[in-house]
């Protein structure tokens, strides 16, 4: 019986470790488009009316970090700037 046991707390670590997993993984897919962000951040951009110089200025500030992040595989900190710009920009 205590053999039973082990094996069923062994096959119930497998499990939460695999859904872990697969929940991180597949927030990371959801969470990181930065190239979705940059092309929206472009687009509102070009189309927006109505900022002053040192807004449109900071935009493409951040829009540049955003990227330079992006490539240099820095996700999270290109997320946060690509989210401050497109705050910026009014977009959600």
């Amino acid at each position: 019986m205590g053999d039973t046991a082990g094996k069923g707390r062994d096959s119930m670590r497998v499990i939460i470790t695999a859904t872990a997993l697969w929940v991180a993984l597949a927030g990371a897919t959801f969470t990181h488009d930065c190239s979705g962000d940059m092309a929206t951040i472009d687009r509102e951009f070009a189309a927006s009316r109505g900022l002053t110089v040192t807004q449109r200025a900071e935009v493409m500030a951040r829009r540049a970090y955003g990227e330079e992040m992006h490539l240099a595989d820095k996700h999270e900190k290109a997320v946060t700037t690509l989210a401050k710009a497109k705050e910026i920009l009014g977009v959600k």
